[in-house]
């Protein structure tokens, strides 16, 4: 286990992407209050960062035979077009990101941003997508929003707001 951390570690340092892999680590540091050997507790503790670790290095045929060895969360499935800095992914249990996702925003399980015919999803930065949420198509999320718990979400959402339910309902945000 040790010596697949450390190849783990090492592809790490070499990364292309290692800011991005930087900015996504402080996020579950701070969420999970990781004091020292950040990487290493982050890859050998939570699946998800493994996942979103595997989707930001190159895909070569080491990073797949690491991925084999010592695979991220099993249902969560990440074939975003984009992704910003600072992910984080709370269990990531049965998920599914797709579409283009901005910076610092904040996915539980059970959710999918996923595409139709049409095109993908578009979600802003500093989003929470909470439990059982849907994404559906080529929508716009907004900067700072909050979509609620089992909302599908099939239109566009501005800015600033929190959107609930099937049906859509915006709440604006007073301080805004």
């Amino acid at each position: 286990m040790k010596l697949l951390l450390l190849l783990h570690y090492l592809v790490y340092r070499r990364s292309s992407n290692r800011d991005l892999i930087d900015a996504d680590l402080n996020r579950w540091v701070e969420q999970h209050n990781i004091k020292k050997n950040a990487f290493i507790k982050a890859m050998s503790t939570y699946p998800a960062f493994r996942s979103l670790f595997y989707y930001r290095t190159p895909n070569s045929p080491f990073i797949r035979i690491l991925r084999l060895l010592y695979p991220g969360e099993k249902t969560l499935r990440i074939f975003a077009k984009e992704i910003g800095p600072g992910l984080y992914i709370q269990h990531g249990q049965n998920t599914t990101i797709g579409g283009y996702i901005g910076s610092g925003c904040w996915i539980n399980q059970n959710c999918s941003m996923a595409y139709t015919k049409h095109g993908l999803p578009t979600i802003g930065d500093d989003v929470f997508i909470f439990l059982g949420s849907n994404i559906v198509g080529p929508v716009k999320i907004g900067d700072r929003v909050k979509v609620g718990a089992g909302t599908t979400v099939v239109k566009d959402i501005p800015s600033d707001c929190t959107v609930v339910s099937s049906e859509n309902r915006i709440i604006p945000h007073r301080n805004r």
